[in-house]
C-alpha cells in the first residue's frame, strides 16, 4: 500500500483536496519534468476550445467538423464527419484549424492527441477538444509536442488535470499548465512523424484498394442502398425471423441479399467462420495487455494499441484472449463497424466481451477482416 502525506502549503493547483491529484506517480511526473529545460503550454501557444451548442450541418460544404472521436493514435481521422455550415464556421473562427496544431480530447476520449495535417483542411471543432495552435514553432515544435502528449509524462498530466465524477472534464485553463521538457531531438522527431503519416496514408490507400477488389468481385462496386418512405412486410416474414421491428425488414437489406444470392455462390457465415468462444480469468497480480473498443481504427481495421494493467484493475469485461490471425468484430450497437485484424505483436492480448472473435478456414485473415 503507498500513501502520501501533502502540507497544507504545497496543495496543487486551486488549493485540491481530493486523494487521487497527489499519486506519487503525478508527483514523480513533475519532478521528472522539471529536472529538464522545460515549457508551460499555455506560455508558447493559444489554446482554445470550440463552438458549443447548436452548429448548422451542410453536406455540400468543404469544412469538417471534428470531434474528439477524431484523434486517433496521433493524427486526425475524418472520413465520417459531419461537413459545417460556412455561417457557423465563420461564427467559430478561434477554432478554425490550421497545419500543426495540436488537437487534445477534454471530454469523452480525455487524453487522445492529434496532429492537424494538410488533408485535414478546412476544418473546424466541437467544444469537446482543446486547440492548442503553437505561437513559434522555434520554441518547441508541433510534432514533437504530439509525440510527447502520447507518451507516459504527458498523459500522466493530463489525468492529474481531469476532474469531475460521472462526466470526467479536462478544463482549458489545465491544459495551460501541461509542463513539456525541451529537448535537442526536436525535430529528428518531427522527420519521423512525417514518415509515419506517409506510411499511414499509404496504408489507407492499400486498404481501399483491396475492399474495392472485393466489391469488384461480388459486383457491388456500384450498389447503394436506397430509401424508400414505406414497405410492408407479410407475417409469416416476421415469424420465420422472430422479430418485428420496422428496421429489419428494411427493403435496402432485401435487396443487397438478393444480390448476392444472384452473383455467385454463397453460405450463411456461420458456415464459413468459427466464433471463437474463447473464456479467460485474468489472475490479479499478473500485468496483462488488453485491448478496448477505443483501440480500434475501423478505417483500416487495425489495432492501434493497448492498455496494459494488473488482472485486478482491468474491467470485467476483459475475458477473453486472441491469437494472431483473428478477426475481433465489435458487437456494441453504435460501434458495429469496429473490426480489426490481430497481428504479431497483440497476439496474447486481452480484448473485451464486447468483440465476437473470428477464424476461418476458408478466408485467409486478411479477406475476412475486410468482408466484415
Amino acid at each position: 500500500m503507498q500513501y502520501s502525506v501533502i502540507n497544507k502549503d504545497n496543495l496543487w493547483g486551486a488549493f485540491r483536496l481530493d486523494a487521487e491529484c497527489y499519486k506519487k506517480e503525478f508527483s514523480n511526473v513533475q519532478k521528472e519534468i522539471e529536472s529538464y529545460q522545460h515549457i508551460t503550454l499555455g506560455d508558447v501557444s493559444f489554446i482554445t476550445d470550440g463552438q458549443h451548442g447548436y452548429h448548422k450541418v451542410d453536406p455540400n460544404s468543404d469544412i469538417k467538423h471534428l470531434t474528439a472521436k477524431c484523434l486517433k493514435d496521433g493524427f486526425v481521422e475524418f472520413a465520417n464527419t459531419d461537413r459545417l455550415h460556412i455561417d457557423t464556421h465563420k461564427k467559430n473562427l478561434r477554432s478554425s484549424l490550421v497545419e500543426n496544431d495540436v488537437l487534445i480530447g477534454t471530454a469523452g476520449t480525455i487524453g487522445n492527441v492529434g496532429l492537424v495535417t494538410k488533408d485535414v483542411l478546412p476544418a473546424n471543432m466541437d467544444q469537446d477538444m482543446a486547440r492548442v495552435h503553437i505561437k513559434n514553432s522555434s520554441e518547441i515544435n508541433p510534432s514533437y509536442l504530439m509525440v510527447f502528449l502520447k507518451t507516459r509524462l504527458g498523459k500522466l498530466q493530463m489525468m492529474r488535470e481531469t476532474t469531475g465524477q460521472v462526466q470526467q472534464h479536462l478544463a482549458l485553463e489545465k491544459v495551460k499548465k501541461i509542463k513539456v521538457p525541451i529537448l535537442p531531438i526536436q525535430f529528428l522527431i518531427e522527420e519521423i512523424v512525417k514518415k509515419s503519416f506517409t506510411y499511414r496514408q499509404n496504408s489507407f490507400k492499400s486498404y481501399s484498394d483491396a475492399e474495392r477488389l472485393l466489391l469488384k468481385e461480388l459486383n457491388l462496386v456500384s450498389w447503394q442502398p436506397w430509401h424508400c418512405r414505406y414497405f410492408t412486410s407479410n407475417f409469416c416474414d416476421t415469424q420465420n425471423a422472430n422479430r418485428i421491428d420496422a428496421e429489419y425488414f428494411q427493403p435496402p437489406y432485401k435487396d443487397l441479399i438478393s444480390h448476392i444470392k444472384r452473383n455467385g455462390v454463397w453460405n450463411h457465415l456461420g458456415k464459413l467462420v468459427e466464433i471463437r468462444k474463447f473464456k479467460f480469468t485474468p489472475k490479479d497480480n499478473v500485468e496483462y495487455k488488453y485491448i478496448e473498443l477505443a483501440n480500434i481504427n475501423n478505417t483500416i481495421g487495425e489495432v492501434t494499441g493497448f492498455i496494459v494493467d494488473l488482472g485486478i484493475n482491468l474491467p470485467t469485461r476483459a475475458r477473453q484472449k486472441v491469437q494472431k490471425g483473428d478477426i475481433i468484430v465489435s458487437s456494441i450497437e453504435g460501434s458495429l463497424s469496429s473490426c480489426a485484424l490481430i497481428t504479431d505483436e497483440y497476439d496474447g492480448c486481452l480484448c473485451s466481451t464486447g468483440f465476437h472473435i473470428l477464424r476461418s478456414r476458408y478466408y485467409n485473415p486478411a479477406t475476412l477482416l475486410c468482408l466484415m
